[in-house]
């Protein structure tokens, strides 16, 4: 019998990606979430997410977490209570395999170099303590950690960086940005899709790095859709810049093997894709 995947927050902009995905290759999912969405197949309302009994057979794939760092902030402790005890409860029930979307937030932003798994983590904010918490769960029961770094594509949140980019193009005058010097690692959304998809069927335990292993300041990123759009000439600029260095981009390699996995869009690439321009 071919196991059950089961999804959380599957309405989610990972969530109903993978689970249209392991539906067209013929896998068994569900997906679960608490907003009620009649038009996708397979997706089931649940008040908690702890209330669900698996079956023996079946695979969990955890991503009902907030993504939101700031709003993960403003609740502190409440967050990571909620949060780490909704994962406990899962962690608890009789599944064939765990498989926890974690974040490379995780590591912070102050190592100018790619980040790898077997550094020490301590993070200092609500957001990474959950993460952290998370994984140590997970990997009590020799599920599989996945940190993602920034995951883009058509359908990502409005305040993602890359939409407040696009936003403005066409346009005229400055475009702006809060902050251009940072440098982070983005991934295409079909990219992370597939290190999921090669998750659910190797199974293998332990935390795996999923980026593009390159990194791209904010200031790349404009600049590389301004030229796209013939709008060179318009300058970046920033709202609210910090001043401080801010580097997180992940080392993929150990990835690459364990999960023969490779991401395959590079950020020119994807962002020409989200601008609906060949290249």
């Amino acid at each position: 019998m071919l196991p059950l995947i089961v999804i959380t927050g599957a309405t989610g902009f990972i969530g109903s990606r993978l689970l249209h995905r392991l539906i067209m290759e013929g896998y068994n999912a569900i997906g679960l979430s608490r907003r009620s969405d009649e038009r996708k197949r397979q997706i089931f309302r649940i008040e908690d997410y702890a209330d669900y009994n698996p079956s023996k057979n079946a695979i969990l794939v955890h991503l009902a977490q907030t993504r939101d760092v700031r709003r993960a902030e403003e609740k502190g402790q409440s967050h990571i209570d909620e949060t780490v005890a909704l994962c406990k409860a899962l962690q608890e029930k009789p599944w064939m395999h765990l498989i926890y979307a974690s974040s490379a937030e995780i590591y912070g932003d102050q190592v100018p170099a790619a980040r790898c798994t077997c550094e020490p983590v301590a993070p200092q904010s609500a957001y990474g303590t959950v993460r952290q918490q998370c994984e140590k769960l997970i990997l009590e029961k020799n599920g599989t950690v996945l940190r993602l770094a920034n995951v883009y594509g058509s359908g990502m949140a409005d305040n993602n960086v890359l939409s407040v980019i696009l936003s403005q193009i066409p346009g005229a005058g400055p475009l702006r940005v809060n902050d251009s010097a940072p440098v982070r690692d983005f991934i295409w959304i079909e990219d992370v899709i597939s290190a999921f998809m090669s998750a659910i069927e190797l199974r293998r335990p332990g935390i795996f790095n999923i980026g593009s292993g390159r990194g791209a300041s904010i200031a790349d990123l404009a600049e590389y859709a301004l030229k796209l759009a013939g709008q060179e000439h318009r300058p970046v600029q920033d709202v609210r810049a910090s001043g401080k260095p801010s580097h997180l981009v992940l080392d993929i390699e150990e990835t690459r093997q364990a999960l023969n996995w490779t991401p395959t869009v590079t950020i020119e690439k994807g962002i020409s894709k989200l601008m609906g321009i060949n290249s």
